[in-house]
């Protein structure tokens, strides 16, 4: 809902894909399960559904019910777009990041990133609009996942850095866009939270033929991904701040082993 409603502010022709992979069986699919906007605007929505035979012929398949980075190069080779950004559910994306993806310029010769906001929130109450779930988003920032690793700002530090009212993102002017571009090139990989947010242009996905498919737990494929990216030649570009993604505190849904 709130990737449609930017989508419509900021004018970004998009899609999303949601990948449903190995649906249990005797429960609805997500289309029928997950409540969708009644008007999407220029956002197309698609889900791709990768059925229980398909995930049994991996190895692996009676020990992991969900290969995510298989899931994800799955809707990566789907995709329409010029440039494709893999990413999870959890995550709200601040109206600033949506007008760069609109309005540009998005570089070919890249791979993208952008810095991930962890909440002190496990949801966000219902019935706020999207300038009302961004501001309060972006009052209760509990963790940075920054190019140099993750910390943990105090409170008052994190609200004065990050924090904003429940108000509408005009645009950046050439100049403050170009101001902020300047320092985005960064040699070091940014490989904090890198599966909530990589774009590529699809050209690049298929050269570096996506994620490794390992029929194992995703923990670091995405780290993986990024360093292929960088070794085959793409520069990185990490996008500053406001451009920014607010990831919602929750339990390990993706089931870690208890075997290390």
């Amino acid at each position: 809902h709130a990737l449609a409603a930017l989508a419509a502010r900021v004018g970004l022709a998009a899609e999303l894909v949601v990948v449903e992979w190995n649906p249990p069986p005797g429960r609805a699919p997500l289309a029928e399960a997950l409540t969708w906007p009644d008007r999407p605007g220029p956002l197309a929505i698609r889900v791709l559904t990768v059925p229980a035979a398909v995930h049994a012929r991996l190895p692996n398949a009676g020990r992991l019910p969900f290969f995510q980075m298989i899931a994800k190069n799955a809707g990566i080779r789907r995709a329409r777009g010029e440039f494709v950004i893999a990413t999870n559910i959890d995550l709200l994306f601040s109206e600033e990041l949506l007008w760069f993806l609109a309005h540009g310029p998005l570089d070919p010769d890249a791979v993208t990133r952008v810095v991930r906001l962890d909440l002190g929130l496990r949801d966000l109450p219902p019935g706020l609009d999207i300038e009302e779930q961004l501001a309060l988003c972006s009052l209760n920032v509990a963790r940075v996942c920054a190019v140099d690793g993750s910390v943990e700002p105090a409170p008052a530090e994190a609200r004065a850095r990050f924090g904003h009212p429940a108000a509408r993102f005009t645009g950046f002017s050439p100049a403050a866009l170009a101001g902020l571009l300047a320092g985005a090139g960064q040699a070091r990989p940014h490989f904090e939270a890198c599966g909530d947010f990589t774009m590529l242009a699809r050209a690049e996905w298929e050269r570096l033929r996506g994620y490794p498919e390992l029929p194992l737990q995703s923990m670091h494929q995405d780290s993986i991904l990024l360093k292929m990216a960088m070794v085959s030649g793409l520069r990185q570009l990490v996008l500053p701040d406001p451009m920014r993604t607010y990831h919602l505190e929750h339990g390990m849904g993706w089931g870690a082993v208890e075997d290390r």
